[in-house]
């Protein structure tokens, strides 16, 4: 069969056939191949790479004729390569449905005629499921949602918080872990801790936000999610970098290099389907300060104002590591299961260089010239971030430095110096309403833990 193939008439007679080939169907294919374009896992680098291992084996449809059609296994499949190798392969596909001659006939225009219809009812079939197979992928990754949780009213008049679980006996300090590769790691380690000792505990990871962009510099206004890496130096960044390598990974398709920047359809669709445009400003392009929160931040003279936290669950976060040439990687083998609670503090140190700037449409000059308003604006943030967690029932919550790297301005060695108080005073004195009582803050977590880098 293969020798038939790659010898005379039917492969010359099949693509002047292929030439006539319904319109649709064509722009169907091309169709097809974009998603294959941005979502190729090379065999050979399956095969090299631990972390990357079984990835080709996988045995759907759309592996298969991923491995298939990268002819060069450079990781790339071109239109010109896509095209080429999608006919022989529904060729072989309709050939198998066709009983062939077993001698040369005299004319050909019956049997082909035969093979062209099998052809086009395998490349329909072919597109339809390769079609179902994504949108069943999107729907999957775009399942999580993202919840807002509103605590403005109960900060601005100091109304119990409402809970359906009843508190622990003692009341949780705040606790400081030193790792140089940030808090991923020690949710990993913890989470790896408890389940070797049986005790399995829920936790939830802080993202220390931008109250006008959603993912910080990693959210873009098209709904694409691009700059992931493990690079960062910043919380949200590295965080939101972290989640969506480790989703890609867990829907069975990695991000490989060129992926990471917009290119990912998984990636894309968990953004879009749970924190963009769920926070933020409502005009992306212009100089507006309108918020979807309904807030005015560069006016913000209240608080309570910068009580917002929205939680994405069921997520996963891999522990950060660094390979033998120093390079750093998400290690996607070492994960653990989180809640991230996005907050966004005040800004009064960040501003960009145009009028669209989001941090220049954020930031607040009453923080700027008012620590006392900086400080309880944080512990707001801190505060919403902790009773949303309260409300899901997280025993071990990781929190994150809110507002005390480039937001701080002029305050962030006073706000470092005082964090530890600031997260205490709510531990001990913001009061939850449960079933058994009126119960301190602090009484809902088992602990509550701010890593340090140094």
């Amino acid at each position: 069969m293969e020798r038939m193939l790659e010898s005379s008439p039917y492969l010359d007679v099949q693509a002047k056939i292929n030439e006539s080939v319904n319109r649709q169907l064509q722009n169907l294919v091309k169709n097809v191949h974009a998603h294959f374009a941005q979502d190729v896992v090379p065999p050979s680098a399956a095969a090299s790479g631990e972390r990357l291992a079984g990835m080709a084996s996988r045995d759907s449809l759309w592996d298969k004729l991923r491995v298939e059609l990268d002819e060069n296994q450079d990781g790339k499949i071109s239109l010109k390569e896509f095209v080429t190798g999608f006919k022989k392969f529904v060729l072989k596909q309709a050939l198998k449905q066709v009983p062939l001659p077993t001698s040369v006939p005299s004319d050909h225009s019956h049997e082909m005629t035969l093979l062209n219809e099998a052809m086009n009812r395998s490349l329909k079939k072919m597109v339809a499921d390769v079609a179902q197979q994504y949108q069943q992928q999107q729907s999957a990754a775009a399942a999580a949602g993202c919840e807002t949780f509103d605590f403005r009213d109960q900060l601005q008049d100091r109304i119990p918080v409402k809970l359906t679980t009843n508190p622990y006996e003692a009341t949780a300090r705040l606790e400081t872990i030193v790792d140089p590769k940030g808090l991923t790691n020690v949710g990993a380690r913890l989470h790896a801790e408890m389940k070797k000792a049986g005790q399995p505990r829920s936790i939830a990871t802080v993202v220390a936000g931008n109250s006008g962009r959603p993912a910080g510099a990693c959210g873009f206004k098209d709904g694409t999610i691009r700059k992931l890496h493990p690079e960062h130096t910043t919380q949200e960044e590295d965080v939101v970098s972290n989640w969506m390598t480790t989703a890609c990974h867990n829907e069975g398709r990695p991000l490989m290099p060129g992926m990471a920047d917009g290119g990912h359809y998984i990636a894309n669709a968990i953004y879009q389907a749970t924190i963009f445009k769920n926070w933020g400003m409502l005009d992306l392009e212009g100089s507006s300060k309108k918020t979807v929160q309904h807030v005015d931040y560069t006016r913000a003279q209240h608080s309570w104002l910068y009580g917002h936290a929205w939680v994405v669950r069921d997520s996963f976060l891999s522990a950060k590591q660094t390979d033998s040439y120093g390079q750093r990687f998400y290690d996607v083998d070492d994960q653990y299961p989180t809640s991230l609670v996005f907050v966004a503090g005040p800004n009064c140190g960040a501003r960009g260089h145009e009028a669209s700037s989001t941090t220049t449409r954020t930031f607040n000059p009453h923080a700027e010239k008012d620590y006392g308003l900086f400080r309880s604006g944080v512990q707001a943030a801190l505060c919403a971030g902790l009773m949303a967690m309260a409300q899901l029932g997280t025993e071990v919550a990781l929190l994150a430095h809110i507002s005390a790297g480039i937001y701080a301005g002029p305050h962030k060695a006073k706000l470092r110096a005082d964090f530890e108080d600031i997260v205490n005073e709510l531990l001990e004195h913001t009061m939850c309403d449960s079933p058994s009582g009126q119960a301190p803050l602090g009484r809902y977590f088992h602990r509550v833990i701010l890593t340090l880098l140094e």
